[in-house]
């Protein structure tokens, strides 16, 4: 049953609504098999705001009040908005359409707040709004509103037809005043059509961009999908709607294969195209892949062919679960229960990269905790999740044969040890290697001494000597604590029970932190730091007076050591290190300075006797610059240098903890050349602050008369002015030169070699002095003979000459030949019978060997030596003494022998001189020329120049 009656009224409001004029019908329903449960509903018609005719409906049984209204007059949607919804809602497109028409509108009134909810206002047929970068109008336009309901702000929108080549689109743009003047906007299909990706390119006059999309997956696949939404922006200027960006996206789904074990399957593919106004279109695909159970959208690239796919989604499980999703062999994920890792690492999110038929990468992340200690370190770990690696085998290109896949496996974390942090730190799990945790750190700036705190571990925890028990001067103490952010790599080794800090400090260079177990005790554990610098003046103040101002130091390592070692423990130690970190760079991608710091702190005392004893304490070791400055050392050092040598000079002490004057220094010379470049001396010795003495103990070699060069030790002294060496020893009995000059003085043999120089600069004259010397016995054809003195003399601080002294009156001239010229050869001849030998006086037998063919003789202290083998001696002719040189050629084929009488040789019924030729040259007086070496001999006395 129904009950209605009729009511008329005037000038009333419904909330912010005003009626003038209004006519009502109220209805009752009650149950009657028809209405359950009963309801009254009623319609008023009536005249709203003097600009519309309203009709307004109400349900009890829906409890909606509904409004429609439709305008009486021109009224404009500014009017519209302000008369409908109240001037406190802006419209942003207000400067475009504010003055267009309005048709009618339709509102939904709350029954309790009496304000209006939704409202639509449709404006009249002949607005249009045209949008600048689509080349078309906006058609058939209307406002809608949505109150704010639910923690949602309000929404107001222009909706309208975009109609173009036959296509045909529902635009909005979200029009409510907000923040911003770039308006959102959304596209849809008009009613029950579809809008394809193909269709909204049509509309907008637009061609497909290229897109990158896994092979297999053709371009037609995607074009003709159906589009359910477009977003993008529009901007309001000079009286247009600019279109700013416009993003639309298709999916399809898909099968395809991209790795085959574990299997990761493509499922899903969405193709997006991008217009921005400043760029124009571009295009890419996203794609959702599946590995195992794990799901997850990931981008997509293809360089030069390698295509790779990456992202990352929410996933929760037990990291033990991915390990076997991925097909991870149990010797490649061994958890290591020693160190106190949790049963189960729960993960909430993993990761992907995916290169296809080539390599998988899955990145699990989650949330549990974990501490553990090395070497007595505390490290604190959050975030525990894991990295898995797969890498397909090589195929073999002869057979076809593929290898086996390679596994790695690691567990993640964010770490925490005192001074530094790591937001990436890795844990390896191979079951047949040492378990390693690796990590690039940065500083804690929090903990102002790091390594003040870290030692102090390491001594709790063992016997072993605390940071400031060793580091006393202050400025070396605050320049250590400078360690760099972002450069610090951490490598531990809980196997060997070893941890390593490595990076660089602020200002100087690359540092190294090392803990390690000590064998003796085997409980015990020590460290070691090393730090790179050139500047050791700001790193080291105290050592600026007896160091510093006194070498030219083109780098230091300042190492400090908390355990007595040898020097062989400590390089194998920084070799381990450098293995380690060149290993592991990619694992994390750590910094390179840990590398080439270890490699530095090795190569500096690399050279050093495997067996020196490195005391706990702190040390330098300084690389000097012999020529690098006017410092006293420098000075020193460069006296005695060859210009073309370029040795290698190291410095180093074990510091005193209280007074640096009192420190020992060493000094080590490698490969430092002597001038003339001939002798190289290398060796350890001393040095003393003050006096500017170093003194070296090493071993001389010795080039250029034999070869391989000869070897002595010798006691090298750097001092002001005066550089100079000497055997350290006596001459040794097994010392021994055979055949000078690489065998060309044959049958001669120097044996219990002496050697020594002295280089002395005089600053009075400015001038400086080289001497070396170089004597020995001699033996003759293997024979000792000691009645012959051996030496070789030095030309510029080169060995030039040989030379044999025979401290007797005479030595026959057969002698030469039979002990000298014959031995060891079938060819020599001897001493012609058909001629009376004779003997020669102040005998010298020499060597000679110039730097020039064109230079057959060498003046030393006004005596001439002719270059090659040859005797200087003089023989007695006619009761004359003759200055004769006997050369000995190399073929043993006899011996020359010239020589003249200089003086006038007074016969008493003549005299034998000199004379002018009428030429003008000077002719001799009394020559003598024996030469042996033709047949037959040559036997003349000359007079006159004549032959006698």
């Amino acid at each position: 049953m129904s009950v209605e009656a009729t009511f008329s009224a005037t000038d009333f409001a419904i909330g912010g609504l005003t009626f003038s004029y209004a006519e009502a019908r109220i209805m009752h329903h009650t149950k009657d098999g028809v209405y359950d449960p009963p309801f009254t509903s009623f319609a008023i018609s009536a005249v709203a705001q003097g600009k519309f005719a309203a009709n307004v409906t109400y349900n009890t049984h829906t409890k909606s009040l509904r409004a429609a209204f439709e305008a009486t007059q021109v009224v404009s949607i500014r009017e519209g908005i302000s008369s409908l919804l109240g001037d406190g809602v802006a419209n942003a497109l207000e400067p475009l359409i504010g003055d267009f028409g309005v048709q009618g509108a339709v509102l939904s009134i709350n029954t309790e707040t009496r304000a209006v909810e939704i409202a639509q206002i449709v404006l009249l047929n002949t607005s249009a709004v045209t949008v600048d970068g689509a080349d078309m109008a906006l058609e058939h336009l209307r406002m809608e509103y949505v109150a704010a309901y639910a923690g949602r702000p309000a929404s107001m929108e222009l909706v309208g037809s975009l109609t173009g080549r036959n296509q045909e689109a529902q635009f909005r743009i979200a029009c409510l005043v907000g923040s911003s003047t770039t308006l959102a906007v959304s596209m849809h299909p008009v009613g029950d059509s579809k809008l394809t990706l193909s269709a909204l390119l049509s509309l907008f006059g637009w061609s497909m961009p290229a897109v990158q999309a896994p092979s297999g997956l053709a371009r037609g696949s995607y074009l003709d999908l159906d589009i359910r939404e477009v977003s993008g922006q529009v901007t309001l200027a000079a009286g247009k709607l600019q279109l700013t960006s416009l993003d639309v996206a298709v999916e399809l789904a898909v099968a395809v294969t991209i790795f085959d074990a574990p299997a990761v399957v493509v499922k899903r593919m969405a193709v997006a195209v991008h217009y921005r106004r400043a760029g124009g279109l571009s295009g890419g695909v996203s794609l959702q892949v599946a590995i195992g159970d794990i799901d997850l959208w990931v981008s997509y690239e293809n360089v030069n062919g390698r295509e790779t796919f990456t992202g990352d989604a929410a996933f929760s499980a037990d990291l033990a679960h991915v390990a076997t999703t991925l097909a991870i062999p149990s010797r490649d994920f061994a958890v290591p229960t020693s160190l106190g890792l949790p049963s189960v690492i729960a993960i909430n999110r993993v990761g992907a990269t995916i290169v296809r038929g080539k390599s998988v990468e899955v990145r699990a992340h989650g949330g549990t905790s974990w501490g553990t200690t090395v070497d007595g370190i505390s490290l604190s770990a959050v975030s525990l999740g894991g990295t898995f690696k797969i890498a397909q085998g090589a195929t073999d290109p002869a057979t076809g044969a593929t290898a086996q896949p390679s596994y790695e496996a690691y567990i993640t974390c964010a770490l925490h040890l005192s001074g530094f942090q790591s937001a990436n730190a890795q844990l390896s799990l191979r079951s047949q290697e040492n378990n390693t945790l690796t990590a690039q750190l940065t500083r804690d700036r929090s903990v102002t001494e790091p390594f003040q705190t870290i030692s102090s571990q390491v001594a709790t925890a063992g016997t072993t000597a605390k940071w400031d028990d060793l580091v006393t001067y202050s400025t070396l103490k605050g320049q250590l604590t400078n360690f760099a952010p972002l450069e610090i790599a951490l490598y531990v080794d809980f196997t060997a029970s070893t941890l390593m800090l490595a990076g660089s400090v602020a200002a100087h260079g690359g540092a190294l932190f090392l803990a390690k177990r000590n064998p003796a005790p085997a409980t015990g554990h020590g460290y070691y730091f090393t730090l790179s610098a050139s500047n050791l003046g700001s790193l080291w103040p105290e050592l600026i007076v007896d160091v510093g101002q006194a070498f030219s130091i083109s780098q230091v390592q300042v190492q400090v050591v908390s355990l007595d070692t040898t020097l062989a423990t400590l390089q194998a130690d920084l070799a381990r290190c450098f293995a380690a970190l060149s290993a592991t760079a990619q694992r994390p991608a750590i910094s390179t300075a840990g590398a080439s710091t270890t490699q530095n702190a090795n190569t500096t005392i690399s050279a050093l006797p495997a067996d020196m004893v490195v005391q706990k304490g702190v040390w330098f070791f300084a690389q000097i610059d012999a020529r690098g400055s006017n410092a006293t050392m420098s000075k020193v050092i460069s006296l005695g240098l060859d210009q073309s040598s370029t040795p290698a000079l190291l410095l180093w002490a074990n510091v005193d903890r209280v007074d640096p004057h009192k420190s020992s220094y060493a000094i080590q010379v490698r490969d430092f050349g002597l001038y003339g470049g001939m002798i190289t001396i290398n060796g350890i010795g001393s040095y003393v602050p003050g006096t500017s003495l170093a003194k070296v103990d090493g071993t001389l070699l010795l080039r250029g008369l034999r070869q391989t060069p000869l070897s002595f030790d010798v006691t090298l002294r750097m001092e002001p002015n005066t550089t100079s060496f000497k055997l350290t020893n006596t001459p040794s009995d097994t010392s021994e030169l055979q055949d000078p000059f690489r065998g060309n003085m044959f049958n001669i043999t120097l044996t219990k070699l002496a050697l020594s120089g002295e280089i002395i600069y005089t600053p009075a004259t400015d001038k400086t002095s080289r001497e070396y010397t170089l004597t020995g016995s001699v033996k003759i054809n293997g024979q000792t003979d000691t009645r012959v003195d051996g030496s070789v003399i030095f030309v510029q601080g080169v060995p030039k000459i040989a030379s044999l002294t025979y401290n007797r009156s005479q030595v026959p001239i057969t002698e030469v030949f039979n002990s000298i010229i014959k031995p060891g050869s079938a060819r020599a001849q001897d001493w012609p019978e058909a001629y009376v030998p004779f003997n020669l006086e102040s005998v010298e037998l020499y060597y000679a060997v110039s730097d020039s063919v064109a230079i057959d003789y060498i003046d030393v202290k006004g005596k001439r030596y002719m270059t090659g083998y040859n005797i200087r001696a003089a023989l007695v002719i006619l009761g004359r003494r003759f200055v004769i040189n006997v050369e000995l050629p190399s073929d043993r084929q006899g011996v020359k022998v010239t020589g003249t009488y200089a003086q006038a040789a007074d016969l008493g019924f003549a005299q034998i001189v000199g004379y002018t030729d009428s030429d003008g040259a000077q002719r001799e007086g009394a020559t003598v020329l024996i030469d042996t070496t033709t047949n037959p001999v040559s036997p003349f006395i000359t007079l006159f120049g004549k032959y006698c």
